[in-house]
């Protein structure tokens, strides 16, 4: 990305975050043609009306389902060559991975619990992270768990401690270092499975289970979950994957490795 276009985007105004507090003056202010938001937007219909431009919702509830958001915002903006570019790198890089994973035998697949910052609270089966999970040939807490499972796109459901030791997790992977040394420093957690054998780990910037680092967080959960048995030349792929989405060339290895 040039200087010239970063300070183009970044002098754009800040509508809302997260499906919340969107002002329509500012909206309308910038002659949007159509707002593009996400399938978790829940107030999509009463904002159409409202600012009286189309919505289009993309979706990013698992990963696999964001190659396709790539094809349609391709088309949405007349970029379809590209749009469909980026849509094949994503579908080919997740089979990069399920290539190795999907031959794990269902006896021998780790079980993994997925912290929030609070790290009593875990993710529902049919969010993005809970998917890479799946995909990186481990099974999520919420999976095992259904029965506890009240909202499956959740991103934020309260478990106890109690529940978490009973299901005794293989690998704990957390959003946040904080969150990793809690856990690891905490005597509350010191018996179960994933801190006795020291496999706690903080997801990092670049290859965060979450957003569009997503598909970098995939292969980062497989090489930490299955390291004999997923390849991978991480830092490789992580500039690859930035030069390719976010047209920047310029990410290290120092960066690649630091976590939130």
């Amino acid at each position: 990305m040039s200087d010239d276009e970063e300070k183009r985007l970044l002098a754009l105004p800040i509508n809302g975050e997260f499906h919340s507090d969107m002002n329509v003056e500012d909206l309308l202010a910038v002659s949007p043609q159509i707002v593009i938001t996400l399938t978790k937007d829940t107030k999509i219909e009463s904002e159409q009306k409202k600012v009286g431009i189309p919505f289009v919702a993309a979706s990013k509830d698992t990963l696999e389902e964001i190659a396709d958001s790539w094809r349609l915002i391709g088309k949405i903006v007349g970029n379809e060559k590209e749009g469909n570019e980026l849509g094949d790198y994503w579908d080919e890089t997740i089979k990069k991975v399920t290539d190795k994973t999907s031959k794990i035998n269902e006896s021998d697949k780790l079980k993994v619990y997925y912290a929030q910052p609070d790290v009593t609270k875990t993710v529902g089966s049919r969010t993005i992270m809970a998917s890479i999970i799946s995909l990186a040939g481990g099974i999520s807490f919420m999976e095992a768990n259904p029965q506890m499972e009240s909202a499956n796109t959740s991103e934020e459901i309260q478990v106890s401690l109690e529940q978490i030791y009973q299901w005794n997790p293989d690998v704990i992977i957390t959003k946040t270092a904080k969150g990793r040394d809690e856990i690891l420093s905490k005597d509350a957690w010191k018996d179960i499975a994933a801190v006795k054998n020291k496999r706690v780990y903080a997801s990092t910037k670049y290859e965060m289970l979450d957003r569009t680092q997503s598909l970098m967080g995939l292969l980062w959960t497989a090489k930490m979950l299955y390291p004999d048995k997923v390849k991978i030349d991480l830092n490789k792929e992580v500039k690859t994957f930035y030069s390719k989405v976010y047209l920047d060339n310029n990410v290290t290895n120092d960066q690649i490795n630091q976590t939130n």
